[in-house]
């Protein structure tokens, strides 16, 4: 699945421009300085200039964080652009996946994307700075019997193991939120008990009757405590987030 089409590429003032179907126009500007890189576009490229567009060398080598991401991983932000606003697609909810969590398991680069053999940039033998965005889903993400599919028009996620789409169905009168919407990053699809699947799901989970979801007999590897009885949002005492959302159902037999 291809984040969106290439209608053409070309110059703009001097950055390499993509100008892109169904998406605003990416311009990519100055190419990052002291790596051997130059434009490719004009036939002669830098030292070791890239390939793009008929010029340049080979390609040039890059850390992955100086075309995108931060000093702690190369996910957005910054997007390729240098943008960081988190309601932009490029941005969205990366690093909510990416980081460790206190509610949920950490979801690596590879659930989402193919990850580039090489950094060359660019790199003829992949779709390594194409200017598109490739969405392949991974071994968690498609377990559990999913399906996983990402709409590049709506930017939701749909029939995804890790929102909750083969769990069972939501326990009426209560609703979740399973197809969210990656560039919403409110908090919307992070509520313990509205997003991903009610407290209990309903049929066929059993209700927990005088057991709580921490109970020894039920998650008790995952979940310490859980108290919804103030009405408000529920209180939770994680035993162990990693294993929550991790493709592995800790139920006790």
């Amino acid at each position: 699945m291809r984040w969106s089409s290439v209608a053409a590429i070309g110059a703009i003032g001097g950055a390499l421009g993509l100008f892109v179907n169904g998406c605003d126009i990416i311009v990519v500007n100055d190419f990052p300085g002291g790596k051997g890189w130059g434009s490719g576009l004009t036939g002669t490229g830098g030292e070791g200039g890239q390939a793009t567009g008929g010029g340049g060398g080979a390609g040039a080598t890059a850390q992955c964080t100086e075309c995108h991401g931060n000093e702690s991983n190369a996910a957005p932000p910054l997007d390729m652009n240098g943008n960081s606003d988190p309601t932009l697609p490029t941005v969205g909810s990366h690093q909510a996946h990416l980081v460790d969590s206190a509610w949920h398991h950490p979801v690596p680069c590879e659930e989402c994307h193919t990850m580039p053999a090489t950094t060359i940039c660019p790199d003829p033998q992949s779709n390594h700075c194409d200017g598109l965005v490739d969405v392949v889903f991974g071994t968690l993400a498609n377990s559990d019997g999913a399906s996983s599919t990402y709409d590049t028009g709506t930017y939701v996620c749909g029939n995804n193991y890790c929102h909750g789409s083969t769990l069972e169905v939501d326990l009426a009168p209560a609703t979740s939120l399973r197809s969210p919407i990656f560039n919403v990053v409110d908090g919307t699809y992070s509520g313990c008990g509205t997003a991903c699947h009610t407290n209990p799901p309903g049929d066929p989970h059993p209700l927990p009757g005088a057991a709580g979801c921490g109970d020894a007999a039920c998650h008790g590897m995952v979940i310490t405590s859980y108290d919804d009885a103030g009405g408000g949002p529920p209180t939770v005492v994680w035993a162990d987030a990693t294993r929550h959302i991790d493709g592995i159902s800790d139920a006790a037999p």
